[in-house]
């Protein structure tokens, strides 16, 4: 049993290292919940007939299960690169528990998702969700198409969402336009 701990401990190391050296992945399992949060909790939740925050209620859970198939299918997905490269022969060569390659991806797994899964505190979330340019374009096409009423005691974007997605497009492009031209004039790729 003791090498099991020994060699079992190795493994989630080897393993986070892997998550932090592919940025894209490791922003793409810690985003993930908040993005699929944001839009079905706040950009398209007004949009749907079940009344009050029942909904959210009803959706983190649901989103906490997505999140860990998330964090599960990437660590598939990092076994089955593992066994075609062939370290999961090498891992089989080595005098090691049998148990600790799978025990140790499992808790790298844990761990990854128990970290994806922290933000998931919906007072901050709500005032991100209200205050960014998707929600307001969001809202002024539901507006404007008259498919939903704008909700009450929201933020000033989502109350006024086609005086908000406009203020919206001036931030942007005040504060893009000049990088975007300052970049292409001086060649940087």
């Amino acid at each position: 049993m003791g090498g099991l701990a020994y060699d079992g401990g190795a493994m989630p190391g080897r393993r986070l290292r892997r998550v932090r050296n592919s940025p894209g992945l490791a922003v793409l399992t810690q985003t993930m919940p908040i993005t699929m949060l944001l839009f079905f909790g706040y950009v398209f939740g007004s949009a749907l007939s079940m009344p009050g925050p029942q909904y959210r209620s009803f959706l983190v859970p649901g989103l906490l299960v997505a999140t860990a198939a998330n964090g599960v299918m990437t660590g598939m997905f990092q076994a089955a690169q593992d066994t075609h490269r062939g370290v999961m022969d090498r891992f089989r060569t080595l005098p090691m528990s049998r148990a600790a390659v799978p025990l140790g991806q499992a808790v790298a797994d844990l761990l990854v998702t128990v970290v994806g899964t922290v933000p998931f505190l919906p007072g901050r979330l709500r005032t991100i969700a209200e205050w960014n340019p998707i929600s307001a374009v969001t809202t002024a096409l539901r507006v404007l198409f008259g498919n939903a009423p704008v909700p009450d005691g929201s933020a000033w974007p989502v109350a006024r969402p086609v005086a908000g997605s406009l203020a919206w497009c001036g931030v942007l492009l005040a504060v893009f336009l000049p990088l975007a031209v300052r970049r292409y004039a001086t060649g940087d790729r």
